[in-house]
């Protein structure tokens, strides 16, 4: 296994101690009480819940999986992901920018983890949100997707997604879809191609695949293309 993941499991178990680690196929399952003592701006708050977290054997490039097994989170908090209740911790781009900048378990624990336990027990002691929440589902990493391409229109939105999946190949020299009249590699198109290019392709595309059929089901570029449902 993975020398530098065991290190830095070892790291987080010496961060938590009441946290324990056991070897599972393709990587790590680290389970056990998190005690959150954290505080913003001004607000302190103080819970308990129950972590369960997978790791995959190529951390950082593959991402954790995480749980909360306690059932301390309110049934209302919906971020979480249907399909298996795994935490949402955030829109998946957002989240390997996170990785990339702090490439640790323990800054995963204590940044990503603790905000979303932090998140959970505001909600649950004043039904609001303290860090302005995104929308949930699609339409929050819809959102991302706007802040990270800076476009605010969504049919701009939609045509850059285009070309991170392959439905439109990328062409640096032509117009930027965006209308302002540069070429595409000298304007929104450098961002595209980071992540065309990205180690993580796949978490790209598998993103931008959501918000295409997402829009097309809302009418969204109809008027480009006749496809009902973009899959590759």
């Amino acid at each position: 296994m993975n020398g530098d993941l065991r290190a830095e499991i070892d790291a987080l178990i010496a961060k938590h101690p009441l946290l324990c680690c056991s070897e599972i196929k393709n990587g790590y399952q680290v389970t056990g009480p998190f005690i959150l003592c954290h505080e913003y701006n001004g607000i302190y708050l103080y819970d308990e819940y129950e972590l369960k977290m997978e790791i995959p054997s190529n951390f950082p490039k593959d991402l954790p999986t995480v749980w909360e097994t306690s059932n301390n989170i309110p049934s209302d908090f919906e971020h979480w992901y249907s399909d298996n209740n795994a935490l949402c911790l955030g829109a998946t781009c957002e989240i390997l920018d996170f990785v990339d900048q702090h490439p640790t378990l323990v800054a995963y624990v204590d940044e990503l983890i603790a905000s979303y336990f932090y998140s959970a027990t505001y909600y649950k002691k004043y039904g609001t949100f303290p860090y302005g929440e995104r929308s949930h589902n699609v339409e929050g990493i819809m959102e991302a997707y706007m802040d990270r391409y800076h476009v605010s229109d969504e049919d701009i939105l939609f045509d850059l997604l285009k070309y991170v999946t392959g439905f439109s190949n990328y062409r640096g020299h032509i117009p930027c879809p965006c209308g302002s009249g540069k070429k595409f590699r000298s304007c929104h198109g450098k961002q595209v191609l980071k992540d065309i290019r990205s180690d993580r392709y796949s978490f790209f595309v598998s993103d931008a695949l959501c918000v295409l059929n997402y829009l097309l089901k809302r009418g969204v570029n109809n008027s480009k293309t006749s496809t009902a449902k973009i899959d590759f």
